[in-house]
């Protein structure tokens, strides 16, 4: 993006804020040995972009440039003119002193500043909105200055809810997919947000440590797939067996599958382990159906919150068109929650709900049904 000209744009972080839900202030939060704020501003300025600080009080200020030591000398720090007064303050702070133009601007809970966002939102700035943003999201934006009247006097009446404002300016709205927004755009707002993203984090490393392959399940593989599958049935939550299955009673099932159609992938680990498995699984069964197809994945114990779930399901939606499918479907407990969120990060939304349909150990469970469509 540096080639695109950002060098001559501004960038505002907004982090005056109480932080009330997290019980500490979120920009001090330590990731990746850096606090959240230096890794925000260096994001920036790799990008080419100016960076200023609305850290609302002259306290903060202070204490933000001894924490971001010899960093704070290529930063600029404003304080709120309308103390406590939340975020829009801090807009209002920040576009007061940034030159006449548009400057993008964020909240410090973000941590991961989306080059590829940020390029789209940049490619509308001659639309003449003052407002380029993501709908729904009012920070991750592009803002003119030109508004910071209507700004101030959105706070001299006491009106400080910054969507409230959008609805007044002229704005560009960019609407993302369920999959772009939970991949791209993520605030740490409670200790659950926080913890979650750094267990992500340790997660993505972990797979970067490790060398596995995807590759066609072969019959050397069944042992390895059934003893995986057996290995959840004791938890009530991924399957409706309740007792271990056989080899052998799998080969049938095995069989059926292809490579060219409804395909079983393994996971082998560098170790030559079998981490996980994929299986494709025709829908109904029927002609009409034949471009639909039930996606199943289970991951060996030893293996799991490592991300295999993730990469298995990449690529089941990145190879659906070869396998001439525009549909995946998941069919899912109600209880495990686990799993449908894994299928709501990758788009996937909740299409049916089949009420008490299953009994696991004297207790009834709903069975939801998970759908995307794919290839579009």
């Amino acid at each position: 993006m540096k080639d695109k000209g950002l060098r001559t744009f501004h960038s505002l972080i907004i982090a005056g804020g109480l932080s009330s839900r997290m019980g500490r202030d979120k920009a001090l939060l330590p990731i990746d040995g850096e606090l959240l704020l230096a890794r925000l501003a260096k994001r920036l300025l790799g990008l080419s972009l100016s960076v200023t600080i609305a850290a609302g009080t002259e306290e903060k200020s202070e204490l933000y440039r001894d924490q971001l030591g010899t960093l704070s000398k290529q930063l600029h720090f404003v304080v709120d003119a309308f103390p406590g007064c939340g975020p829009l303050a801090g807009l209002h702070a920040g576009m007061s002193i940034i030159p006449e133009g548009h400057m993008f601007v964020i909240a410090c809970d973000m941590p991961d500043v989306s080059e590829e966002l940020l390029g789209r939102l940049y490619a509308e700035r001659d639309s003449g909105a003052d407002v380029i943003h993501l709908a729904g999201q009012p920070f991750h934006a592009f803002y003119h200055t030109r508004v910071v009247g209507l700004v101030q006097s959105a706070l001299d009446r006491e009106h400080y809810r910054v969507m409230s404002l959008l609805d007044k300016l002229n704005t560009k709205s960019l609407v993302l997919s369920q999959m772009e927004s939970d991949q791209l755009l993520l605030n740490l707002n409670t200790p659950d947000d926080y913890s979650q993203y750094i267990a992500s984090k340790r997660r993505d490393a972990i797979m970067k440590e490790q060398s596995f392959d995807i590759v066609d399940a072969s019959p050397i593989h069944l042992e390895h797939i059934v003893s995986i599958y057996n290995s959840t049935i004791a938890s009530r939550m991924v399957t409706a067996d309740l007792e271990p299955i056989t080899v052998e009673s799998r080969r049938a099932w095995f069989d059926a599958h292809s490579p060219e159609r409804h395909p079983i992938w393994v996971v082998l680990m560098d170790n030559g382990e079998v981490g996980a498995w994929l299986s494709f699984q025709s829908f109904y069964g029927r002609p009409a159906y034949q471009a639909t197809a039930e996606i199943s994945i289970y991951i060996a114990e030893k293996y799991r919150s490592q991300g295999l779930g993730s990469l298995l399901i990449e690529k089941a939606i990145a190879e659906s068109p070869r396998l001439g499918l525009t549909t995946l479907l998941g069919f899912v407990f109600g209880h495990n929650e686990p799993s449908l969120a894994l299928l709501r990060k990758f788009g996937f939304e909740q299409w049916a709900l089949l009420p008490k349909v299953a009994v696991l150990d004297g207790i009834e469970r709903d069975l939801v049904i998970s759908g995307r469509r794919v290839g579009e």
